[in-house]
């Protein structure tokens, strides 16, 4: 009997995550016998790929897959993973990440009832320890059968381990992802959009991205050279699809937050100023496409009016010198927070200097009442050794 969903987990060096990832699966509310778990493990050199041969000995649903050799990013594993589906949807999950006990079952029965190629949910992520929800442009019952109907789904994180696929609609129109690369996932969505006869939304949290500290960062969130190369690889495919569909016009809302994103990456990231303008000359293409943003700093402005220009040069002034008061600003408040701390040890110090003194008060108090009492019994003392010579005298 064929499973009802096949879910894709793409593995690479996650022992510490993979089983409570594969932990949300056998939590599912829709029953996890009813699905196939395909896990595809990139060469990873820890003990990921045993804990992934525990589960598939213990599942018969649970499929291990072992890459010969490392592809450097989860398109491939991904897409060995769509190849090997036999369910009639798909869904992917992260490896680090993981799903809502309901979310199976949530999509699964939106996607039925609507008879849609796509439903898309909501997801939560953490950051500064603090939960957000990510952004969600759609609402319940909300139902398109044209991409043009409901473009501002373009303006949503790309990512697809939030939504259901119909698997008919992946083999159909040849849809996987580009390999080798980060922001694949940008590519696979948008194609899956354009190709799409119904989309549906659910406006329910299904899902729970994990964004890992700056030591721990998965492939899509180091921005060195190759991502800024991979993220230009990326748009540069969905551009393409647009085109295919001849809905270029689209294009501006995929752009819509991505150019101020980028900016603000490029300026975080360690790249030299040789690689910088590297990078701006080989997205100048992007530069002068028609977008949406709405920048909250107007320096982007002008930095964004250079590139359209071609003035790669002035561009990468404006970025270093950014990059250099930010990185004072930055050194600013690590002192701030060094005074901050030192005057918090300087009040803590106070405060244990106060009890000092109050407990020597105490006790010199309490030293007083001990001689006063001690006087007091000697002067009883006395007073009963004259009357005691009183006594001997009048004996006498």
């Amino acid at each position: 009997m064929k499973p009802e969903i096949s879910i894709v987990v793409p593995v690479y060096n996650v022992e510490p995550y993979l089983e409570e990832a594969l932990h949300s699966i056998l939590s599912q509310t829709f029953g996890h016998e009813r699905l196939q778990v395909i896990m595809v493990n990139d060469n990873s050199t820890d003990k990921s790929g045993e804990i992934m041969e525990q589960y598939s000995s213990k599942y018969k649903n649970f499929i291990s897959i072992h890459l010969p050799e490392r592809s450097g990013a989860a398109g491939k594993p991904r897409n060995v993973g769509v190849e090997r589906a036999d369910g009639k949807f798909i869904m992917f999950l992260d490896p680090d990440d993981k799903y809502e006990p309901v979310a199976v079952e949530t999509l699964y029965s939106k996607i039925t009832s609507d008879n849609s190629d796509i439903v898309v949910g909501m997801y939560r992520y953490s950051s500064n320890k603090k939960d957000h929800i990510g952004k969600f442009v759609g609402k319940n019952g909300l139902c398109v059968d044209d991409i043009e109907q409901f473009p501002q789904i373009l303006e949503m994180n790309p990512a697809i381990w939030s939504k259901i696929f119909k698997t008919e609609l992946i083999r159909e129109n040849n849809i996987r992802f580009p390999e080798g690369i980060a922001a694949q996932d940008l590519v696979f969505s948008v194609n899956s959009y354009l190709n799409a006869r119904r989309i549906s939304f659910v406006e329910r949290i299904v899902y729970n991205y994990r964004i890992r500290d700056k030591e721990d960062k998965s492939i899509s969130h180091a921005s060195n050279k190759k991502y800024f190369q991979d993220l230009n690889c990326a748009l540069q495919l969905t551009y393409k699809m647009c085109e295919t569909h001849d809905k270029v016009h689209l294009f501006k809302y995929i752009m819509k937050d991505k150019i101020d994103y980028l900016l603000d990456q490029i300026i975080a990231s360690d790249i030299s100023s040789n690689e910088v303008a590297e990078t701006l000359s080989k997205m100048r293409w992007l530069f002068g496409e028609e977008t949406e943003s709405g920048f909250k700093d107007k320096w982007k402005y002008w930095l964004l009016d250079d590139l359209k220009k071609g003035e790669i040069d002035p561009g990468v002034g404006r970025i270093e010198t950014i990059r250099y008061f930010k990185k004072h600003i930055e050194e600013i408040g690590e002192g701030k927070q060094w005074l901050e701390q030192q005057l918090t040890n300087h009040q803590i110090e106070m405060q244990n200097q106060k009890r000092y003194i109050e407990e020597l008060e105490d006790l010199k108090s309490r030293l007083l009442e001990e001689i006063e009492a001690k006087n007091r019994a000697i002067e009883e003392i006395g007073e009963g050794k004259q009357w005691l010579e009183q006594q001997l005298t009048n004996h006498q």
